[in-house]
């Protein structure tokens, strides 16, 4: 009987082994297959769905010509904050390369390369690009993917930016994540992993299959176990959750929470890291790219919602944010001081918006999402104004010194 059992058990297991292979095998070679077989809360199927492996972006969106419509509170919401959210609508479109699409037609003036601020909108015409375009009356094209990095955006100039001929390309360096992302990059260039993305594809076929066989696994073993998510508990009434910020913005004390403050360090000691001389290196490259071409390159500097609005904290905000903040005010500008000095190491324009931005939040403007790491739409349309403003004599009497800092 036992050994009756036993046989019933291995033949059940080669059954299972045989079956999964087979499975594994069919979405391989096709995984157009995932589209229609929701494989998503598997880690394995769901980036291969996501994504295609390259071998200088890192990754590309396997989903192109596409339109994603969602709402969602904010990238760093929570119920624990205890505090109402509207919820925000998005309509974001894709084009056959996987940008975000242009309204204009060639021949482009302005192109736009950088992360997710430049592709953030929350319609079409509500992008960087767009509203950039709207304010100038000039041909914009918008190159800029969610998840890059600095030496992405270079890969993305090469491949499609410098073909376009533009009379200026606008790269985007985001003080909140370029510097990490520049280290990610150096860690997939070891490891092939760039924080969430692994990078499979170069494994022999069988590794492959024993990851995503490890995957399903997990995933069947928590299905099964029911094991619930981590239960928040929002604050008690009259309460004030220890990260969440009160800001005084205006006549208004408005709810926020920062996820991205400066790092710690003078700008001299930011400049002799490993991250900065790469960005030093590939500012360079940037810069000898373009004037080979005719173009004009323009650093753009996009600064975080706490460098902007940190310094209008109320006491009523929580104990941690208020420990950061002022933690962040000796070294606010520290960053903004480092990318100035490359800037003019690299003989590179630069466009920094954080003096514009503080004006705005000293008239009592809200530019960013109160719970996103992200600009809203009048943070969005304030950038494009400030950048019309700094292109316009570039554009009309050629390039010219930038404003000191």
């Amino acid at each position: 009987m036992l050994l009756r059992f036993g046989r019933g058990l291995l033949v059940a297991a080669y059954a299972f082994l045989v079956a999964s292979l087979l499975l594994f095998s069919m979405f391989e070679f096709f995984p157009s297959l995932l589209d229609v077989v929701n494989l998503q809360p598997i880690a394995y199927y769901a980036l291969k769905r996501e994504f295609i492996s390259d071998p200088s972006l890192v990754f590309v969106p396997r989903k192109v010509d596409d339109v994603l419509q969602t709402t969602w509170m904010g990238d760093q919401y929570s119920p624990e904050y205890g505090v109402d959210v509207s919820p925000i609508k998005y309509v974001a479109t894709t084009n056959a390369d996987g940008f975000r699409p242009n309204s204009a037609g060639p021949p482009y003036e302005i192109v736009l390369v950088g992360d997710s601020y430049l592709t953030m909108g929350e319609d079409d015409a509500s992008t960087l690009s767009e509203r950039l375009r709207a304010v100038s009356g000039r041909a914009t094209f918008n190159l800029s993917r969610s998840w890059y990095g600095p030496h992405q955006y270079l890969e993305l100039l090469k491949r499609y930016g410098l073909a376009l001929r533009p009379k200026v390309v606008l790269l985007g360096f985001y003080a909140g994540n370029d510097i990490e992302d520049i280290r990610e990059y150096h860690r997939w260039l070891r490891e092939h992993r760039y924080y969430f993305y692994a990078d499979h594809a170069q494994r022999p076929f069988f590794v492959r299959y024993a990851i995503a066989l490890t995957d399903t696994g997990a995933y069947l073993r928590d299905t099964i176990a029911k094991r619930p998510a981590r239960q928040t508990r929002p604050v008690a009434p009259g309460e004030i959750h220890p990260d969440l910020g009160v800001i005084q913005v205006g006549a208004q004390a408005v709810p926020m929470v920062f996820v991205r403050w400066n790092p710690e360090g003078s700008a001299e000691q930011l400049l002799a890291t490993a991250e900065w001389q790469a960005l030093h290196a590939l500012l360079t490259e940037f810069h000898h790219l373009c004037r080979a071409s005719g173009i004009l390159p323009i650093l753009l500097y996009i600064p975080t919602g706490s460098q902007v609005y940190a310094e209008y904290a109320t006491a009523r905000s929580g104990r941690r944010f208020l420990q950061a903040a002022a933690r962040q005010h000796p070294i606010r500008t520290n960053m903004v001081a480092a990318i100035t000095t490359l800037a003019q190491q690299v003989e590179l324009p630069l466009i920094n918006l954080l003096p514009y931005f503080e004006q705005q939040a000293e008239a009592g403007k809200l530019l960013y999402y109160p719970f996103d790491t992200h600009w809203n739409g009048e943070g969005v349309q304030a950038a494009a104004d400030y950048i019309w403003q700094e292109l316009q004599p570039w554009l009309t009497t050629g390039p010219r010194e930038p404003h000191p800092e």
